[in-house]
């Protein structure tokens, strides 16, 4: 799903101010902002480490939204 929005959220952006000749509000262009960055370890992750096995995990923060949850 992320691919198709990053690929395509442009075009859509163009397409709904072409047919209703005004474009969609800024929380609605925030939220696929938000969605396109949330989980990206560039910005920001914390490394967790198992105390016994000592294995670790690196996990890319949440933008915490309240969108589409994989």
């Amino acid at each position: 799903m992320y691919r198709i929005v990053q690929e395509n959220v442009d075009t859509f952006f163009a397409q709904v101010e072409a047919e209703s000749g005004t474009s969609l509000p800024a929380f609605v262009k925030e939220e696929f902002d938000a969605f396109l960055g949330c989980g990206v370890l560039a910005h920001g992750f914390t490394r967790l480490k198992c105390g016994s096995c000592r294995h670790e995990k690196v996990v890319a923060y949440s933008c915490k939204k309240r969108g589409y949850a994989e």
